[in-house]
């Protein structure tokens, strides 16, 4: 009767270690030190949301880019007076847009006082710079994150008098400068 006799199986540190052996035969260290990390990789870190914020005496806008929108909360003096959202568009990647709401005032108590203004949108990936040039001539530069922008101030405001239309200027990575009317906005009164 012959009798067989039968090797243990090779554990996986075993073949772990054969391999090493092998790859540093070869000078394949690299190629060993990854298989055995392999078992060992952390987890990718999670994508953060883009985020906006701007704060002028008590008053503060914070954005914050979604996968599908642009959230957007307010406060002033750290009570919470809006929040909302606005669907993200596709737009070109040399393009940028302002919401259709325009610009948003919170108006002082008084009709003739200082309100906080604001205009919110996107730009997409070639875009390097937005600014908003209000009716007055005054303008904002807007910070610009991750493809959104916000442009926030105070400004003196009339509300039986002074208009809301503005100029969206921006300005693309390759240098050239465009400039947009808020009425191509489709701004709601």
């Amino acid at each position: 009767m012959n009798k067989k006799i039968m090797a243990p199986r090779p554990t996986s540190k075993t073949i772990l270690a054969a391999s090493l052996s092998l790859a540093l035969g070869i000078g394949g260290v690299a190629l060993a030190a990854q298989s055995a990390s392999a078992s060992e990789s952390t987890p990718p870190t999670p994508v953060q949301p883009a985020t906006i914020q701007s704060s002028i005496d008590g008053y503060t806008v914070t954005l914050t880019k979604t996968a599908t929108d642009i959230e957007l909360y307010e406060t002033i003096n750290e009570v919470d007076i809006v929040t909302g959202w606005s669907p993200l568009q596709d737009i070109a990647a040399d393009q940028a847009i302002a919401d259709s709401s325009g610009i948003e005032v919170i108006e002082p108590s008084d009709p003739t006082g200082v309100a906080q203004m604001k205009v919110i949108g996107q730009a997409g990936t070639d875009v390097a710079a937005v600014s908003v040039t209000t009716a007055t001539g005054f303008t904002i530069d807007a910070s610009l994150v991750d493809g959104i922008w916000l442009a926030a101030w105070q400004s003196e405001f009339d509300s039986n008098s002074d208009s809301l239309d503005f100029t969206l200027t921006y300005t693309t990575t390759s240098g050239e400068t465009r400039t947009v009317p808020s009425s191509a906005f489709e701004v709601q009164d």
